[in-house]
C-alpha cells in the first residue's frame, strides 16, 4: 500500500522497483495512488481513486470547525481544495466489494506500507485487520517533529499523529531511511526498526578511471531542490562567483527538471557562473556526474531546513558515491545528510555557515587532485558496502519472510543487522 506504484522514473517508484527486486512478480499485489506510466503490467495493482473513499463526517465537521475558529471571522482557508484535503484526511480507504475478492483469492501473507498522511495510515490498520495479516510501515520522509506551516496543517496534523500512532502500534516493524530516525521513531513508539534507503546495482556503476582537472574547474549539482537545498545551494554559487571575479576558472553546472530549474532560475538570477543543464537520464547519470571536478550537497542552516532534514536521506547521495567524483558537503552537522557523511568520512564537509568557509574549501580541492581521488575512491567504495541494490533487496526480502513466518509462530533462521534493536 503505497502512493507510488512500481516505476523507473521517481524516487518512491524506484524505491519500490529496488526493494522489491527479489519478489516474484506474480507474488506482489500493490494498491496506489500513482499516474499511469504506460507500463506493461507485471504484477497485480489497483488505483485508489477518491471514489473509494469512506469520510468520517463527524470527525470532518470537528476538524473544519476547528479550522474556521483558528481564522478570523470563521473564514476556510484554501477554499474549496481546502475543503477537500480536509474530507480527505478525516476518510479511510473502503474497498469496491469485486476488488476486496480479489485480494481474498490473492491471500496476501503480508502488508508493506507507506503512512504519509492520516488517509493511508487509518487505512493501513483497517486493512491489516480485515485480512489478518502483519505490516510494516516505512518512514520515506521525516514524519513527525515538523511544524506545520498553515492553519489547516496546524488542524490536521493532531489527527494524523493520532492515527500513526494507532497504525504502528500495531505494525511489526518500522523501516526508515536513515539511523537517526530509526533510533528516534524507535524511541518514541518503542518499536524494532531497519533501514532501508537508497540503492543501486554497483555492477552497472564500476569506478571510473582517474581523469585530470577541467580547464575550467566544474561544480556539478543535481536532483530536487527544496527550499533548504536552494538556500545552501545560493551559498555555494556565490562563492563560485567571488572565485570567478578573483581569476579562478570555475562553473556551476545544475542538471535540473525543467520545473526545478523555472525555480532555481527565479531565484538564481544574479549569479553568473551558472549553467545550467537538463536532468540526465538515470543510465547517463554516472557517465556526467563523472565529467565534474567536484560534485555538491549543500544545505541552509535556518531551522525549518534543521527540522525538515534533521531524519531525512538524499537520494543523490548514492549516485554520487558512486560516480569517481569527489564530494563538497555543506550544511549543519545535526541533519541526516551531513552526518551520514561525517560518519563515513569520504567527502570534503564544511559545518560553518558562511561563504567564505566554502571558497576556502573550494580552493583547497582546486589546489589537490589527490585529494579528490582520495575521497572518491573511499566514497566508492562505502557505497559498494551500504548501497548495493542486490544485497539489500536480499535483505528486505529476508526481513519481509521473517515476519510472516513469525506471524505464523514458526522458525527461521534470521540474523537481525547491527541497526535493528
Amino acid at each position: 500500500m503505497t502512493q507510488n506504484k512500481i516505476q523507473p522514473f521517481t524516487g518512491g517508484g524506484v524505491v519500490l522497483s529496488n526493494l522489491f527486486t527479489h519478489f516474484p512478480t506474480e507474488n506482489l499485489f500493490f494498491l496506489h495512488r500513482d499516474k499511469d506510466y504506460g507500463l506493461p503490467e507485471k504484477y497485480t495493482e489497483y488505483y485508489m481513486h477518491g471514489g473509494m473513499l469512506k469520510v468520517n463526517m463527524g470527525l470532518a465537521c470537528k476538524l473544519l470547525w476547528q479550522l474556521l475558529k483558528k481564522n478570523q471571522y470563521l473564514r476556510l482557508e484554501g477554499g474549496l481544495p481546502g475543503l477537500i484535503k480536509l474530507l480527505i484526511q478525516s476518510s479511510c480507504f473502503r474497498l469496491p466489494s469485486r476488488l476486496d475478492k480479489k485480494i481474498k483469492s490473492f491471500k496476501p501473507d503480508v502488508i508493506y506500507a507507506w503512512a504519509g498522511d492520516a488517509l493511508w495510515a487509518r487505512s493501513i490498520k483497517i486493512f491489516a485487520e480485515r485480512y489478518h495479516i502483519p505490516y510494516v510501515i516505512h518512514f520515506m520522509d521525516n514524519q513527525i517533529g515538523i511544524e506545520p506551516d498553515t492553519v489547516l496543517e496546524q488542524v490536521l496534523y493532531p489527527e494524523f499523529k493520532r492515527c500513526l500512532g494507532q497504525s504502528v502500534e500495531r505494525a511489526d516493524m518500522i523501516l526508515t531511511i536513515s539511523d537517526s530516525m530509526g533510533k528516534a521513531y524507535s524511541e518514541l513508539w518503542q518499536k524494532n526498526y531497519r533501514v532501508f534507503r537508497g540503492m543501486i546495482d554497483i555492477t552497472e556503476w564500476p569506478l571510473p578511471k582517474h581523469k585530470n582537472s577541467n580547464k575550467e574547474f566544474t561544480l556539478a549539482f543535481t536532483g530536487s531542490i527544496e527550499s533548504g537545498q536552494l538556500k545552501g545551494l545560493r551559498d555555494v554559487a556565490e562563492a563560485v562567483d567571488y572565485l570567478s571575479d578573483h581569476d579562478i576558472s570555475i562553473r556551476l553546472v545544475l542538471y535540473l527538471t525543467a520545473e526545478y530549474e523555472k525555480l532555481v532560475r527565479e531565484h538564481f538570477h544574479d549569479f553568473r557562473s551558472i549553467e545550467y543543464k537538463p536532468h540526465p537520464k538515470f543510465s547517463e547519470l554516472q557517465a556526467v556526474l563523472a565529467e565534474a571536478d567536484l560534485l555538491v550537497l549543500a544545505y541552509g542552516f535556518d531551522q525549518a531546513t534543521i527540522n525538515y532534514y534533521r531524519h531525512s536521506f538524499a537520494t543523490k547521495i548514492v549516485p554520487y558515491m558512486l560516480s569517481g567524483t569527489s564530494i563538497l558537503v555543506y550544511g549543519p552537522a545535526c541533519i541526516e545528510p551531513i552526518d551520514y557523511v561525517q560518519r563515513g568520512g569520504w567527502a570534503s564537509i564544511v559545518n560553518d555557515h558562511g561563504v567564505d568557509h566554502l571558497v576556502s574549501a573550494i580552493l583547497a580541492l582546486q589546489g589537490d587532485i589527490d585529494k579528490r581521488r582520495q575521497l572518491a575512491k573511499r566514497a566508492y567504495q562505502a557505497a559498494c558496502e551500504e548501497h548495493d541494490l542486490l544485497t539489500n533487496a536480499s535483505e528486505f526480502s529476508e526481513l519481509m519472510t521473517h515476519i510472516v513466518q513469525k506471524s505464523k509462530h514458526t522458525s527461521l533462521n534470521y540474523s537481525p543487522r547491527k541497526n535493528e534493536i
